[in-house]
């Protein structure tokens, strides 16, 4: 099984997020993050235990300029690294969020 068709298995477990194109995901030992293939990237954080709950969705209006999309996320040790990527494959820029808040560090 690829590890597309693993994600799309989990997110079938997972309520509230079958209809989303998810694009990229990573988890902390408590949440899980996931992000959406978009005209406006959007980041989803679910808690984990005792059940999977959204807990938050944040959309980087400032961080994602016209035509850039988040390709990739990252989590370490109480922060996520979303990867911000031009549409037509131009530059990449790295942000740091803080996991719980999503304020940008």
């Amino acid at each position: 099984m690829t590890n597309k068709n693993k994600l799309i298995a989990l997110m079938k477990q997972i309520y509230g997020i079958e209809e989303k194109d998810c694009l990229s995901c990573t988890c902390s030992d408590t949440c899980l993050y996931l992000t959406t293939r978009a005209l406006v990237t959007n980041i989803y954080q679910f808690k984990l235990l005792p059940l999977i709950r959204l807990v938050k969705q944040w959309i980087p209006l400032y961080s994602c300029k016209l035509h850039e999309s988040i390709h990739h996320i990252q989590y370490n040790d109480g922060t996520i690294a979303p990867v911000i990527r031009q549409s037509f494959g131009g530059a990449v820029d790295i942000e740091l969020r803080s996991s719980t808040t999503l304020n940008r560090l």
